[in-house]
């Protein structure tokens, strides 16, 4: 057998051998049937009952954060200094906020905006979501609408969310720079856990964080806060909403997989094609479901649930 024969034979043989890639499908008539756990329904098969309810939503939680989302980090003393302010709006007053971790400002940092309404009289309720290049960026044609929010009498906080952690494209460069930002608050990672956080769990502890600062924010209800974000950032909005419950409304907006569609459910996105191209959002954990997701003894619903009693749009 000559080389090019090899070379041949081996071209043939290469997509035999490589583990299959599922793909995803965009056509409703190719989902196959599928069932989805209860879950109000317990391990040893009896229903919770209405009282019980935090206390399974508890477990429901601890299963998201060692089998999806990582574990979520503690809550840390946020150290705040107002910028810069400006006044010059004809209806709000805009502030630049910059959030610290240590009494001595060292470390990451976060800067947030915050627009509230000049003449309320009252403190006023607020949206509450991340952003990808800044209060102005057009990203996926998702301008912040401000002045719509004053006009209402509604206050807006929101952060660029690289300041958190970066979103690195590629998986080079996801190894190395993923875990960066407010990473360097929680220590060393250990590559022996698959259940480290991820970058989707940092976003939405940053989100937590943001509602220490809000409760500390004398023109903001605190009781009226509305928690959105689009594409990633309703992913970590939804998270965040999820395992904190001082969010009074919690609306993600199109999250993809890994929000809100149900990974059995094959649709659109699913576990093999979200554990590849974005290695730093889910835990290793969640890898043993790709192409496997009928193994799942949980699925998107189970987190989902775990925003009642609250309104979750």
């Amino acid at each position: 057998m000559t080389f090019k024969h090899i070379i041949l034979l081996a071209a043939l043989l290469l997509p035999v051998l490589a583990p299959a890639q599922k793909r995803a499908n965009y056509d409703e008539s190719r989902i196959p049937p599928y069932e989805i756990p209860d879950p109000l329904l317990r391990p040893d098969g009896t229903y919770v009952a209405a009282a019980e309810w935090p206390e399974r939503r508890a477990e429901i939680l601890d299963i998201f954060q060692h089998g999806m989302y990582g574990q979520l980090p503690p809550a840390s003393p946020v150290y705040t200094e107002t910028v810069s302010t400006d006044e010059s709006g004809d209806f709000s007053v805009r502030k630049l906020v910059r959030m610290r971790f240590r009494p001595d400002g060292s470390g990451p940092s976060i800067d947030w905006t915050i627009v509230t309404p000049k003449y309320a009289c009252r403190p006023s309720p607020c949206v509450l979501q991340l952003n990808y290049k800044g209060l102005d960026d057009k990203t996926f044609g998702e301008l912040i609408p401000v002045d719509m929010l004053i006009a209402r009498g509604y206050s807006l906080v929101t952060a660029t969310y690289t300041d958190i952690s970066p979103d690195p494209v590629g998986k080079e460069d996801q190894d190395k720079y993923a875990y960066t930002g407010v990473f360097e608050l929680w220590g060393p990672r250990d590559p022996s856990r698959k259940d480290n956080t991820t970058s989707l769990m940092a976003w939405a502890w940053a989100l937590m964080r943001a509602m220490d600062m809000i409760e500390a924010d004398p023109a903001i209800d605190e009781s009226r806060v509305v928690l959105t974000g689009y594409s990633r950032l309703a992913k970590a909005a939804l998270v965040a909403g999820a395992f904190d419950d001082r969010f009074a409304v919690v609306a993600p907006v199109q999250t993809g997989g890994g929000g809100v569609p149900l990974a059995k459910r094959y649709f659109g996105e699913n576990v093999q094609t979200e554990t590849t191209a974005f290695t730093h959002w889910f835990c290793r954990a969640y890898d043993k479901y790709a192409d496997n997701e009928a193994s799942l003894p949980f699925d998107q619903h189970f987190l989902l649930a775990c925003v009642a009693p609250r309104p979750l749009l």
